[in-house]
């Protein structure tokens, strides 16, 4: 329909209306109806449209706080794929744990993976005889580098037969690597088998906070060389003492190392 026809229709009624003839008390009865119908018209349609603003207003922030929410899942999920990760040392952890008297955890690092497990041996000796051979620390050896032929020798050497005493080592987990091939470290002292001064001397040094933890830092030197060492108490019981080469680690890496360790061995 055209707007002429529109026109011609409305005009049409317009005229038709204009014919009945109504009293003034029907006039007022419909003019008091038209007016109610309006004003509930007018009602209705601010109402919606009210509603519908507010349904707006919350989409959009509910569109935002699950944005934020899932930018915070991606990124805490993404900062901490080391820490969630299944520890695939269950085995070895059982062993240590049996062997210091104490729970044990091995961190799990992928950009450096664990090369070498050991337990560091003590033998209480009464003449030619051993009377009790008895582990006193757990050490982890992490590295990029492999073992070889010079590092088997090394080996050898250290347990070979004629060791009063017995070897000072005892080979868990992996291939020997000699100090030189360590980039990390970790010692895992128990106080029901480690002896009390050593605890204590890895205990004493700066305090540092570490993953929300306090570690105790210091620079400590052997016949190897130099390495920086951040001590965390786990328990009463148990200490991990991490330690790396100052020649070979920056400061940035140990401390991250270390980070992701705690987070893995308080889970």
């Amino acid at each position: 329909m055209n707007k002429h026809n529109e026109e011609t229709k409305f005009d049409d009624a317009f005229k038709g209306f204009q014919s009945i003839d109504l009293d003034g008390e029907d006039k007022s009865m419909i003019h008091t109806k038209m007016i109610k119908s309006i004003e509930k018209a007018k009602s209705r349609k601010v109402k919606w449209n009210k509603q519908s603003v507010l349904t707006t207003v919350l989409s959009g922030i509910l569109i935002i706080f699950a944005g934020y929410f899932l930018a915070v899942f991606v990124e805490n999920d993404n900062q901490s794929a080391d820490e969630k990760v299944k520890s695939p040392y269950t085995e070895l952890e059982k062993q240590l744990s049996d062997a210091l008297k104490t729970p044990v955890y091995i961190p799990y690092h992928k950009e450096l993976p664990l090369k070498m497990s050991i337990l560091m041996m003590e033998s209480m000796i009464v003449g030619e005889k051993i009377i009790e051979r008895k582990p006193t620390v757990a050490g982890l050896a992490y590295s990029n580098l492999d073992a070889d032929e010079a590092d088997a020798k090394e080996y050898e050497k250290i347990t070979e037969p004629g060791v009063k005493g017995g070897a000072p080592i005892e080979l868990l987990y992996g291939d020997f690597i000699k100090n030189e091939k360590h980039k990390a470290y970790i010692h895992i002292l128990s106080r029901e088998v480690s002896t009390r001064s050593l605890i204590n001397y890895f205990l004493y040094g700066d305090k540092k906070t570490i993953a929300g933890h306090t570690v105790i830092y210091k620079i400590t030197e052997d016949k190897t060389g130099n390495y920086m060492s951040f001590a965390f108490k786990y328990d009463n019981n148990t200490v991990y003492v991490f330690a790396f080469p100052l020649n070979k680690v920056p400061e940035d890496f140990a401390i991250s190392f270390v980070e992701k360790s705690i987070k893995q061995i308080i889970r």
